[in-house]
């Protein structure tokens, strides 16, 4: 295997668990390098995630987001939706504290998160703009900079 898969391993078990990682890149795995740093990941042929060379951290795709909704449980990495912007979240838009019922414990603002519905229905990926048990108690203002609906 090479270096930068085991880099980029490293990179999600670090944001997001060795389980998780290690469904995450379940199948053929090649890294796109820029100046001897990975910065896209493609498993099967379909883009995972962006390392951002800010922070070292990673930005997913929307096969990376399925992937980890698949590998993982609920509350684990999500936020929780109202069913009245569940379509505004699908196409785009922010979620908002008013429409953010909850969200997991352990988020901290800056984390890549997913918005998933209250039937846990993924649909979209962002970084959260607060903590997770933050969500709940705030009225105003925006909970999750939604990067991608699903």
């Amino acid at each position: 295997m090479s270096r930068y898969v085991e880099i980029v391993r490293g990179i999600l078990a670090y944001q997001f668990g060795r389980e998780a990682a290690d469904a995450m890149l379940d199948g053929e795995v090649k890294v796109r390098v820029r100046r001897g740093r990975p910065r896209e990941v493609f498993v099967d042929g379909k883009r995972l995630c962006t390392v951002r060379a800010s922070d070292g951290l990673v930005s997913l795709a929307p096969e990376g987001a399925r992937r980890l909704h698949a590998a993982t449980e609920p509350p684990e990495h999500r936020v929780v939706c109202a069913d009245e912007w569940v379509e505004a979240v699908r196409r785009g838009r922010d979620l908002f504290c008013e429409y953010a019922l909850r969200g997991w414990e352990e988020l901290r603002p800056g984390d890549e998160c997913l918005v998933v519905s209250e039937d846990d229905e993924l649909l979209a990926v962002g970084k959260m703009r607060l903590s997770g048990w933050e969500v709940e108690y705030f009225e105003h203002g925006v909970a999750v900079r939604v990067r991608r609906g699903l």
